[in-house]
């Protein structure tokens, strides 16, 4: 199935395109959304190690800097320095 006519992008393919990357956005918006939750809560029980590993994917989904000084400080309370 051709895409284009006479070298011009279908029109309502370009919407189905635009939707397509606006649904992926928001999976992975709600992928990182849930990660910080989990490491939030998981560093309010005390469970740094898992509050480390859920707030490291939240990181590695967005590269969101702000997630780095929620790591350390998860990092610094499993060294004892809480």
């Amino acid at each position: 199935m051709c895409n284009r006519v006479h070298g011009t992008t279908i029109p309502a393919l370009r919407t189905v395109k635009r939707a397509a990357r606006s649904e992926t956005a928001r999976g992975v918006a709600g992928a990182v959304s849930a990660a910080y939750l989990l490491g939030r809560r998981a560093y309010e029980r005390g469970a740094y190690a898992e509050a480390i590993a859920e707030l490291e994917e939240a990181y590695r989904l967005s590269a969101r800097p702000d997630l780095l000084c929620s790591i350390a400080v998860c990092r610094a309370a499993l060294a004892g320095g809480r």
